[in-house]
C-alpha cells in the first residue's frame, strides 16, 4: 500500500510539473491587406513538414476571420520548447494556399522571425522561437506577391 501511495504522489507531482510548464503563446500578425476570408496560423514543434500545414497536420492550428491590418492569436497551454509559426491569408476561404505554376504563393504568407526562404519556404531553424515556462510572444508580417 505504501508503494502505491508513493506512486500516486509521484504521478501527481509529474502532472503538476508538466501543467505548470505549459503557458500561453501570443502571436501578432501584421500586414493583413484586407478583411476577406480568414487567416490561418500553424504552430510547429518539429521541422518535419514546416511550413506546410495544408497537407500535413501542425502541432496546433488556428483560423480567425481576416481583419485588415493585424490580428492577435492566443495559443493556450503550450509547453516550453522550440517552435516555428507559419501563417497564410486564405482570402477565398478555400482552406488551402493558392500557388502559381512555379509553386509560389498567390496569397499573403509569413513565418515567425519574419523568416524568408530562398527559392522556397523558410527553414524551421530560421523561424524557430522559444517558448518558456511563462509563455512567449511573437510577431510576424504577412508578405503578399
Amino acid at each position: 500500500m505504501a508503494r502505491l501511495m508513493k506512486l500516486a504522489t509521484l504521478l501527481a507531482v509529474v502532472s503538476t510539473a508538466s501543467a505548470a510548464s505549459a503557458a500561453d503563446l501570443v502571436v501578432n500578425v501584421t500586414g493583413i491587406r484586407g478583411d476577406k476570408g480568414s487567416v490561418a496560423l500553424c504552430l510547429w514543434n518539429s521541422a518535419a513538414f514546416f511550413p506546410n500545414c495544408i497537407d500535413h497536420p501542425a502541432y496546433r492550428a488556428i483560423r480567425l476571420p481576416a481583419q485588415a491590418g493585424s490580428l492577435t492569436f492566443r495559443l493556450t497551454d503550450v509547453p516550453a520548447g522550440a517552435y516555428a509559426i507559419s501563417v497564410y491569408h486564405d482570402e477565398k476561404n478555400i482552406r488551402r494556399l493558392e500557388k502559381n505554376l512555379l509553386g509560389m504563393p498567390l496569397q499573403g504568407t509569413g513565418a515567425s522571425n519574419d523568416a524568408r526562404g530562398r527559392l522556397g519556404p523558410p527553414s524551421f531553424r530560421d523561424a524557430a522561437i522559444k517558448v518558456g515556462p511563462d509563455g512567449g510572444a511573437a510577431s510576424l508580417k504577412l508578405v503578399y506577391p
